[in-house]
């Protein structure tokens, strides 16, 4: 953002991430970052451009953007963004084209007061609906990455078994890492099946969720010329 004000709270002096330096920059720089109102974004992907609804809180993520505007290493960048979402500070959206960064709670400690006429807050401090998706295991809410990949996958059947395969694979991986990949290559098997079925070729249906995650699926090769015997 290039005006506004956000709120720093004393308490904050007493945290983890004020104790180094760099990380605590970081966090600084995403808070500012962050929208403070619900707007629609347009950026340019491949050779055209995506129209990105932001919630408050929210902001696209460029690592090679953040590290000219934060002075520091691409890698620097991505570690210490990891490390604030390994804290609980912040979640990542991630898609082939680009990231959501998405504060946690950003609306217990940066919203306007109600009496300006702005959302009532639920019990625990967010406005209704400006962050349900993000994972809560308590109220078993599915993870924002994992919807991101819901998404896309052609075969939607079977939700929830599809989800505990992710989770067992968030825990192996760096899904920050993995989930572009993923959409990668759904994408590009769903054209290799669209191509073999253009030929007449045999073209097996989509696996559900879990059988394609906890298979490693996205690894597979579709032959267009030889054909595929795969799902």
């Amino acid at each position: 953002m290039n005006d506004g004000y956000i709120k720093a709270y004393r308490k904050t002096m007493k945290s983890r991430v004020f104790q180094n330096e760099g990380l605590f920059k970081v966090w600084m720089w995403c808070l500012w970052k962050a929208s403070h109102t619900e707007q629609w974004v347009s950026i340019k992907t491949g050779r055209g451009f995506t129209e990105i609804h932001l919630l408050p809180g929210q902001f696209i993520f460029g690592r090679k953007t953040a590290a000219k505007e934060l002075k520091m290493k691409p890698s620097t960048v991505r570690n210490r963004i990891l490390k604030l979402k390994n804290m609980g500070n912040l979640d990542i959206q991630s898609n082939t084209h680009y990231s959501i960064i998405i504060i946690i709670n950003w609306d217990t400690y940066q919203a306007p007061n109600e009496k300006e006429g702005h959302p009532k807050r639920t019990t625990k401090g967010q406005p209704k609906d400006t962050y349900k998706n993000v994972k809560n295991e308590k109220n078993n809410i599915y993870g924002q990455n994992f919807l991101s990949f819901w998404k896309e996958y052609p075969h939607k059947v079977a939700k929830k078994k599809a989800d505990e395969a992710w989770q067992k694979l968030e825990k192996a991986e760096d899904m920050t890492i993995l989930l572009p990949i993923l959409l990668g290559a759904i994408e590009k098997q769903a054209k290799a099946k669209e191509t073999l079925k253009a030929k007449g070729k045999f073209t097996p249906e989509w696996p559900h969720g879990a059988t394609w995650l906890n298979g490693r699926r996205w690894e597979d090769e579709i032959d267009v010329k030889q054909g595929y015997d795969g799902f």
